[in-house]
Protein backbone atom coordinates (compact mmCIF):
# COMPACT_ATOMS: atom_id res chain seq x y z
CA UNK A 1 0.00 0.00 0.00
CA UNK A 2 1.50 3.31 -1.11
CA UNK A 3 1.46 6.00 1.55
CA UNK A 4 1.42 9.74 1.15
CA UNK A 5 4.54 10.54 3.12
CA UNK A 6 8.05 11.72 2.33
CA UNK A 7 9.26 8.13 2.89
CA UNK A 8 7.94 7.35 -0.61
CA UNK A 9 10.81 9.36 -2.14
CA UNK A 10 12.85 6.24 -2.83
CA UNK A 11 10.20 4.64 -5.05
CA UNK A 12 11.16 5.01 -8.69
CA UNK A 13 10.42 3.17 -11.93
CA UNK A 14 11.58 3.71 -15.53
CA UNK A 15 8.26 5.42 -16.34
CA UNK A 16 8.45 7.74 -13.34
CA UNK A 17 12.07 8.53 -14.16
CA UNK A 18 11.07 9.38 -17.73
CA UNK A 19 9.12 12.34 -16.34
CA UNK A 20 11.63 13.18 -13.61
CA UNK A 21 9.39 11.86 -10.84
CA UNK A 22 9.80 9.73 -7.74
CA UNK A 23 7.39 8.46 -5.14
CA UNK A 24 4.03 6.77 -5.67
CA UNK A 25 2.75 9.30 -8.19
CA UNK A 26 -0.84 9.00 -9.39
CA UNK A 27 -0.84 11.88 -11.87
CA UNK A 28 1.16 14.90 -12.95
CA UNK A 29 -0.21 17.91 -14.81
CA UNK A 30 2.10 20.31 -16.64
CA UNK A 31 0.87 23.91 -16.74
CA UNK A 32 2.73 26.45 -18.87
CA UNK A 33 1.89 29.94 -20.14
CA UNK A 34 0.25 29.87 -23.59
CA UNK A 35 0.39 26.07 -23.81
CA UNK A 36 -2.30 23.47 -23.31
CA UNK A 37 -2.18 21.61 -20.00
CA UNK A 38 -0.79 18.09 -20.32
CA UNK A 39 -1.64 15.36 -17.82
CA UNK A 40 0.09 12.00 -17.39
CA UNK A 41 -1.23 9.24 -15.12
CA UNK A 42 0.39 6.20 -13.48
CA UNK A 43 -0.86 2.96 -11.99
CA UNK A 44 0.10 1.88 -8.46
CA UNK A 45 3.09 -0.07 -9.81
CA UNK A 46 4.60 3.08 -11.29
CA UNK A 47 3.75 2.24 -14.91
CA UNK A 48 2.32 4.95 -17.14
CA UNK A 49 -1.41 4.52 -17.66
CA UNK A 50 -1.85 7.49 -19.99
CA UNK A 51 0.51 9.63 -22.08
CA UNK A 52 -0.99 12.65 -23.85
CA UNK A 53 -0.50 13.64 -27.46
CA UNK A 54 -0.28 17.39 -28.07
CA UNK A 55 -3.44 18.86 -29.60
CA UNK A 56 -4.89 15.47 -30.60
CA UNK A 57 -6.73 13.85 -27.69
CA UNK A 58 -7.86 10.91 -29.82
CA UNK A 59 -4.19 9.96 -30.24
CA UNK A 60 -3.40 9.86 -26.50
CA UNK A 61 -1.61 6.68 -25.48
CA UNK A 62 -3.37 4.45 -22.95
CA UNK A 63 -1.45 1.71 -21.16
CA UNK A 64 -2.34 -1.47 -19.33
CA UNK A 65 0.37 -3.21 -17.29
CA UNK A 66 2.99 -1.08 -19.02
CA UNK A 67 1.89 -1.81 -22.59
CA UNK A 68 0.13 0.55 -24.98
CA UNK A 69 -3.37 -0.67 -25.80
CA UNK A 70 -5.89 0.26 -28.48
CA UNK A 71 -6.25 -0.20 -32.21
CA UNK A 72 -3.02 0.66 -34.04
CA UNK A 73 -1.23 1.60 -30.79
CA UNK A 74 1.98 -0.15 -29.75
CA UNK A 75 4.91 0.26 -27.37
CA UNK A 76 8.34 -1.28 -26.94
CA UNK A 77 10.69 -1.41 -23.95
CA UNK A 78 14.40 -2.19 -23.65
CA UNK A 79 16.02 -4.68 -21.27
CA UNK A 80 15.95 -2.05 -18.51
CA UNK A 81 12.18 -1.65 -18.82
CA UNK A 82 12.46 1.80 -20.38
CA UNK A 83 10.11 2.83 -23.14
CA UNK A 84 12.05 3.10 -26.40
CA UNK A 85 9.17 3.32 -28.88
CA UNK A 86 5.57 4.52 -28.82
CA UNK A 87 3.56 4.36 -32.00
CA UNK A 88 0.16 4.96 -33.47
CA UNK A 89 0.36 3.39 -36.93
CA UNK A 90 -3.00 3.09 -38.69
CA UNK A 91 -3.39 0.53 -41.46
CA UNK A 92 -5.89 0.35 -44.34
CA UNK A 93 -8.70 1.27 -44.44
CA UNK A 94 -7.78 3.80 -41.76
CA UNK A 95 -4.40 4.74 -43.19
CA UNK A 96 -5.57 8.28 -43.95
CA UNK A 97 -5.34 8.89 -40.21
CA UNK A 98 -2.14 10.61 -39.16
CA UNK A 99 0.54 8.28 -37.80
CA UNK A 100 2.45 9.35 -34.70
CA UNK A 101 5.73 7.67 -33.68
CA UNK A 102 8.02 8.44 -30.74
CA UNK A 103 11.53 6.97 -30.42
CA UNK A 104 13.32 7.43 -27.11
CA UNK A 105 17.04 7.13 -26.34
CA UNK A 106 18.65 7.06 -22.89
CA UNK A 107 22.10 7.93 -21.59
CA UNK A 108 24.44 6.03 -19.28
CA UNK A 109 22.67 7.36 -16.18
CA UNK A 110 19.30 6.15 -17.43
CA UNK A 111 18.02 9.63 -18.22
CA UNK A 112 16.20 10.39 -21.47
CA UNK A 113 18.69 12.16 -23.73
CA UNK A 114 16.85 12.18 -27.06
CA UNK A 115 13.27 11.91 -28.28
CA UNK A 116 12.35 11.76 -31.96
CA UNK A 117 8.74 12.28 -32.99
CA UNK A 118 7.50 11.83 -36.54
CA UNK A 119 4.01 12.24 -37.90
CA UNK A 120 3.27 12.47 -41.60
CA UNK A 121 5.26 15.42 -42.99
CA UNK A 122 6.37 16.75 -39.60
CA UNK A 123 9.34 15.69 -37.48
CA UNK A 124 10.69 16.87 -34.13
CA UNK A 125 13.92 15.97 -32.34
CA UNK A 126 14.39 16.83 -28.66
CA UNK A 127 17.77 16.58 -26.94
CA UNK A 128 18.00 16.84 -23.15
CA UNK A 129 20.87 17.89 -20.89
CA UNK A 130 21.01 17.38 -17.11
CA UNK A 131 22.86 18.74 -14.11
CA UNK A 132 24.60 16.61 -11.47
CA UNK A 133 21.32 16.39 -9.53
CA UNK A 134 19.59 14.74 -12.48
CA UNK A 135 17.43 17.76 -13.33
CA UNK A 136 16.96 18.72 -16.96
CA UNK A 137 18.63 22.11 -17.38
CA UNK A 138 18.49 22.46 -21.16
CA UNK A 139 16.36 21.12 -23.98
CA UNK A 140 17.21 21.59 -27.64
CA UNK A 141 14.38 21.15 -30.11
CA UNK A 142 14.73 20.86 -33.88
CA UNK A 143 11.64 20.50 -36.00
CA UNK A 144 9.87 21.27 -39.20
CA UNK A 145 7.40 20.29 -41.84
CA UNK A 146 7.48 20.83 -45.60
CA UNK A 147 9.43 24.10 -46.13
CA UNK A 148 9.20 25.36 -42.54
CA UNK A 149 11.95 24.65 -39.95
CA UNK A 150 12.81 25.83 -36.45
CA UNK A 151 15.38 25.41 -33.67
CA UNK A 152 14.46 26.14 -30.07
CA UNK A 153 16.63 26.06 -26.96
CA UNK A 154 14.95 26.09 -23.56
CA UNK A 155 17.02 26.66 -20.42
CA UNK A 156 15.41 25.67 -17.11
CA UNK A 157 15.88 27.09 -13.62
CA UNK A 158 14.08 25.25 -10.82
CA UNK A 159 12.30 27.30 -8.19
CA UNK A 160 9.94 25.01 -6.23
CA UNK A 161 9.89 21.38 -5.05
CA UNK A 162 7.39 19.34 -3.05
CA UNK A 163 8.18 17.29 0.07
CA UNK A 164 9.03 14.25 -2.09
CA UNK A 165 11.75 16.16 -3.90
CA UNK A 166 9.82 16.47 -7.16
CA UNK A 167 9.98 19.84 -8.86
CA UNK A 168 6.71 21.76 -9.03
CA UNK A 169 7.85 25.00 -10.68
CA UNK A 170 10.61 26.03 -13.05
CA UNK A 171 11.44 29.11 -15.08
CA UNK A 172 11.94 28.64 -18.81
CA UNK A 173 14.17 30.84 -20.95
CA UNK A 174 13.30 30.22 -24.59
CA UNK A 175 15.41 31.12 -27.63
CA UNK A 176 13.92 30.29 -31.04
CA UNK A 177 15.04 30.56 -34.64
CA UNK A 178 12.66 29.80 -37.52
CA UNK A 179 12.93 29.94 -41.29
CA UNK A 180 11.43 28.79 -44.55
CA UNK A 181 13.29 27.03 -47.36
CA UNK A 182 17.02 26.24 -47.30
CA UNK A 183 18.69 27.17 -44.01
CA UNK A 184 21.82 28.60 -45.69
CA UNK A 185 19.91 31.19 -47.70
CA UNK A 186 16.81 31.72 -45.55
CA UNK A 187 15.78 34.92 -43.84
CA UNK A 188 15.75 33.69 -40.24
CA UNK A 189 13.48 35.05 -37.54
CA UNK A 190 14.81 35.02 -33.98
CA UNK A 191 12.79 35.40 -30.80
CA UNK A 192 13.39 35.22 -27.07
CA UNK A 193 10.84 34.67 -24.34
CA UNK A 194 10.45 33.59 -20.74
CA UNK A 195 7.76 31.46 -19.16
CA UNK A 196 6.92 29.69 -15.93
CA UNK A 197 6.06 26.00 -16.00
CA UNK A 198 4.32 24.33 -13.07
CA UNK A 199 3.53 20.74 -12.18
CA UNK A 200 0.56 19.64 -10.10
CA UNK A 201 1.44 16.21 -8.71
CA UNK A 202 -0.97 13.87 -6.94
CA UNK A 203 0.11 10.75 -5.08
CA UNK A 204 -1.55 7.48 -4.14
CA UNK A 205 -2.57 7.62 -0.49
Amino acid sequence: QARESPQDDGFVTPDLSLLELKGHVKSVKYIKDNYEDLSYTFDKNGFLSSYPCHHYEEYDFIFKDGKAVGKYFSSKRNANGQLVRLAFEPKAPDDLLESNIFKLKYGATGKLVRLDQSRWEASITLNYEYDDKGLCVRMLCEGGEEDYSYNTTITYTYTKFDDRGNWTERKCKVHSVEWEGEEETADKKTSDATAVEQRVITYYR
